[in-house]
Order: structure tokens, then sequence, then C-alpha cells
């Protein structure tokens, strides 16, 4: 059911692409170019979706708790379901960021599609860093949302943390990297 619905959202919105991009080419004709838009989308959303794939199959292998405990997903076919986890989350967050930096694009002549990734990257990665401190410092303090034993506590704390502060970092570069992309002059 999970896998079913993830799919059929993606052709629904592979779909209202197709259709966009038609109506685009039937006003516009040879001057249509929202097809190259949209297949920026989809193609940095399922970049996207692959990173959060990989992302929560190390998490889990970290702290197996974080997904059958504080997610609710059980510990049956707990891989199978991380790994639809993270091609949905990283799909949603690949589509809002590249609808961002398309945004911030939108009356510039030249489509930077990699310029922003360096404002996104350090963030990012310095979340990675920070997230696991936070999570000590909630051990550390006695913190135990869900009542487990003390080592898996301690694992489940510090990928919950570093979870939040990945989301915070790229969340943050995104909209940096807008910010700057929208800053450029026009060419």
């Amino acid at each position: 059911m999970l896998v079913e619905q993830f799919y059929l959202k993606i052709l629904m919105l592979i779909g209202f692409f197709i259709l966009a991009g038609l109506v685009d080419y039937l006003v516009k004709k040879n001057e249509a170019n929202r097809w190259k838009e949209y297949l920026f989308i989809l193609c940095f959303a399922g970049l996207i979706s692959l990173v959060g794939l990989v992302y929560d199959q190390i998490i889990v292998t970290i702290s197996p708790e974080y997904f059958a405990v504080a997610k609710a997903l059980g510990y049956e076919d707990l891989r199978f379901l991380t790994a639809m986890m993270g091609l949905k989350a990283g799909f949603v967050a690949g589509c809002i960021m590249s609808g961002s930096f398309l945004m911030a694009t939108k009356s510039k002549h030249v489509f930077p599609l990699f310029g922003w990734l360096k404002f996104i990257i350090p963030f990012t990665l310095s979340m990675l860093f920070i997230g696991p401190v936070a999570g000590l410092l909630f051990y550390w303090n006695g913190a135990n949302p869900y009542s487990l034993p003390d080592g898996q506590n301690m694992r489940l704390l510090m990928v919950w943390c570093t979870h939040g502060a990945l989301y915070i970092g790229t969340i943050i570069g995104t909209g940096i990297s807008c910010y700057k992309i929208a800053k450029q002059p026009i060419i």
C-alpha cells in the first residue's frame, strides 16, 4: 500500500508536468521551454530521493529504534519501509528545493543549476556534526522519550537530533542559495 501510493503520486506529478508542458507548447510553439523546468524538478527530486534512501539506510543501521519505535514502522520489513520513507521524503524535499531554485531564477536568462550547491553543502554537512552533539547533550541530561534501554536511547537521540539538524541545515542552505541567486544580476 505504501509503495503503490508513492508511485501513484509520482505518476500524477509526471502526468501534470506533461499536460502543462503540452499546453505551454500549444500556446508558445517553438518558444516553449517549461518542459526544461519540469525535467529539472523531476531529475533533482529523483537525485534527492536517492540521497534520502542512502541516508536513511545508514541511519537505520546506526539506530533501528529510530524508525521502528520513534517513526512507528515496527521491526518487520524495517529496511524496506525505511527505504520507502527515505525515497518519499527525499522526493518531496527535492521538489521543494528545485521549485525554490526555479522561483529564484525566474527573471534570469541564465539557469544556474548548481551554483546553489556551494551554499547548501556547508550548512548540511555542519548539521551532520551538530546533530549528534545535540543528541549527546539530550542524553546526558536524562532525556528518554521512548523509555528505551540506555544504549538504544543514546543512539536514538543522536540519530533523532542529526535528522532534525539535517533538515534545518538544508532549509537554511536552500534559503541562502535562493537569496544569493535572486540577487545575481540579470544576464
